[in-house]
């Protein structure tokens, strides 16, 4: 049986998905800053960092696979873990991590 493989390129354009309420600083031409002011008491939170574009390539569905398998967000829905003994997996999702989100 012959696979054809099919190159087309998907991404995610994530400035479509922040809310309209958040506040968006340009980092670079790939990156940007998000955040968000609290209204009344406290601190608003840390900004945090995103890739303009994620492109759902064979890295992204590698590790989005590897992470439903052994992955889980923590409690408070604020954190991603990913826990393993084989070295090979933590290095693979460091990259992942590290290139993707």
């Amino acid at each position: 049986m012959n696979l054809i493989k099919i190159n087309k390129n998907f991404e995610i354009n994530l400035l479509d998905l922040i809310p309209i309420h958040y506040l968006i600083r340009l980092i670079n031409k790939d990156f940007v800053e998000v955040y968000y002011k609290t209204n009344g008491r406290g601190n608003s939170p840390k900004p945090f960092r995103l890739p303009k574009k994620i492109a759902i390539d064979e890295l992204f569905m590698e590790g989005i696979s590897m992470y439903i398998g052994d992955g889980k967000l923590s409690t408070d829905l604020n954190h991603l873990e990913f826990t393993s003994k084989d070295k090979d997996m933590l290095k693979f999702m460091f990259k992942f991590f590290s290139r993707k989100i």
